[in-house]
């Protein structure tokens, strides 16, 4: 929902699809403000474009992740509408979206997305994490820049090993020996981690799942369990992850499917399946008794899709229940199940916690849902089928009446934490990387430096000579080479001018080779940085 009250939805349109994004009024009707009576269709230009989650921002601007097929495989997608539902022409590459190849088969598929308090996005799904040949679907994570380029700070090195500097801006992560893990829900923390809700499996059996990613993109292995935690199963058999939510307190809810074994229970039905997680990744015993709960609404198949938190604290939790397919029509209808913050079903709500619609004539599902914040009242949406699940299904968006009387302590968000202090380093504007410069011309050199208590910027100039290290350094103005054999420890450091913003001008013309800078900080208690990042404060360039 955007600022004003209005809805967004998302979905897929055409054969092969391409996305739709529609908008409606706080009255229900298709706002014609938005894209074309309401709705904007985007063709990224491939094959099979799918939608599978949307982020408002502050200014009412639209962030949409999901999958896209340009070639073969299949891509991160991640796009960016302005308030009126133009594609935003400063995002992507100028055209207002990206595709990503993720995975090493290049199978991947982007389910959720968040934004970091930097501005860096994060977009998370399943792609193949083995270089095999075979497909084995992980856990995925790729972090964006602001403007929609790919952010090569993160992830793991080039898979390919043309630099073992360069950062792919993806990572793929295995949470347990067996594949079709994924990700459902994707939160970008205030301390700089990414908190990942889904699913993985053990054995045959897929479970809900809770993993944490370090900000380089590696598995944040203090977490729980080696950095995750797996769901003990909720009814005998099977979890299938749809959705996630995160409280105000830090406490993560995962919804989806639960499948009873017939073999172990007598039962062989799907029931809503809920779980709830402590900030550490431990079950939550609060809820329910054991953090987890299955919700029957006596038909045989019902399936949670959404999940919201409302400002009591309350789940509500939307998908559909009923009895299968009978000669080739579904009778599925609109299920919607509200659940205290204690685990418990609230029977202030359709007298026994659960409500049950039928919208179309064959085949209703809920897959989303969203709270007004001023009322309470549930915002969710759909599809229905009127003649025939073979034939297109029909979007729908219903409003109902919430509120209700908060009768249990509701979720408070911890204290914040206080702001992580800004890690004191020196970024290099120029020379650019590969930049290659004319022989026997002044090289001048500038930057930014970010950090408190900063004394001096200081930089550093190797050339590589026959192996050698070749380091340049200033006495009385100007620079002598300093010859070291072996270990080429960098002993020579010159002191730039300024140091928020800084610059540095050599006054020996360089010779022709090549040549890598580097630039560091002094803080005020003499200690200086000494972590290098290749395109940022350690720099190569070619003198001509």
């Amino acid at each position: 929902m955007q600022s004003d009250g209005k809805i967004l939805t998302i979905s897929s349109v055409g054969s092969p699809s391409d996305i739709r994004i529609s908008r409606f009024t706080d009255t229900g009707v298709p706002d014609n403000t938005f894209g074309t009576n309401g709705v904007k269709v985007i063709d990224l230009a491939g094959s099979f474009d799918h939608a599978n989650d949307l982020l408002v921002l502050g200014d009412d601007s639209i962030l949409v992740a999901g999958n896209t097929r340009i070639t073969t495989g299949s891509e991160f997608a991640l796009l960016k509408l302005e308030p009126d539902g133009d594609l935003d022409p400063l995002f992507g590459g100028g055209d207002g979206w990206i595709a990503t190849p993720v995975g090493y088969d290049f199978w991947g598929y982007g389910y959720s997305v968040d934004v970091q308090t930097d501005g860096k996005i994060v977009v998370g799904g399943e792609a193949d994490g083995n270089n095999t040949g075979t497909t084995d679907n992980d856990f995925a994570v790729a972090r964006y820049n602001a403007n929609g380029t790919i952010d090569t700070t993160f992830g793991f090195d080039d898979p390919l090993n043309v630099d073992p500097a360069v950062k792919i801006g993806w990572t793929t992560q295995s949470l347990e020996p067996n594949p079709n893990e994924k990700i459902v829900a994707v939160w970008a923390m205030n301390d700089g981690t990414i908190l990942a809700a889904g699913g993985t499996q053990t054995g045959l059996d897929p479970h809900f799942a809770l993993a944490r990613f370090l900000s380089t993109g590696f598995i944040d292995t203090s977490f729980a369990t080696n950095g995750h935690t797996t769901v003990p199963a909720i009814s005998n058999y099977a979890d299938l992850p749809k959705d996630a939510v995160m409280q105000a307190d830090g406490k993560v809810v995962i919804v989806g499917e639960t499948l009873w074994d017939s073999g172990l229970s007598g039962r062989s039905d799907n029931d809503f399946g809920i779980a709830r997680l402590n900030t550490d990744g431990s079950m939550d015993s609060t809820f329910a008794g054991d953090g987890t709960l299955a919700v029957d609404f006596n038909l045989a198949y019902d399936f949670g899709n959404g999940v919201a938190i409302d400002e009591c604290g309350r789940a509500v939790v939307v998908g559909s229940t009923g009895d299968g397919i009978v000669a080739g029509t579904a009778l599925d209808q609109f299920a919607i199940a509200r659940i205290s913050p204690d685990g418990t079903l609230d029977t202030t709500f359709g007298g026994d916690g659960k409500f049950t619609q039928s919208v179309g004539s064959v085949d209703d599902s809920l897959g989303s849902v969203a709270i007004q914040p001023s009322d309470n009242k549930i915002v969710a949406s759909g599809i229905s089928f009127h003649s025939s699940i073979t034939q297109a299904g029909k979007p729908v968006v219903e409003r109902l009446a919430g509120g209700g009387v908060c009768t249990q302590p509701v979720p408070q968000a911890p204290p914040a934490d206080a702001a992580p202090p800004v890690e004191a380093a020196a970024r290099i504007a120029t020379p650019r990387h590969n930049r290659v410069h004319r022989a026997y011309r002044l090289l001048k050199v500038n930057g930014a430096a970010t950090g408190e208590n900063i004394s001096e910027v200081q930089i550093a100039l190797r050339q590589e000579v026959g192996g050698r290290c070749v380091w340049l350094k200033s006495s009385t103005g100007k620079q002598r080479r300093t010859r070291r054999r072996g270990s080429c420890s960098k002993s020579t450091w010159l002191k730039a001018n300024g140091t928020t913003d800084w610059s540095y001008e050599f006054r020996r013309k360089l010779r022709r080779g090549s040549y890598r800078l580097y630039a560091r900080v002094k803080l005020a208690d003499g200690t200086v940085t000494d972590k290098f990042i290749s395109g940022e404060n350690s720099i190569r360039f070619t003198v001509r």
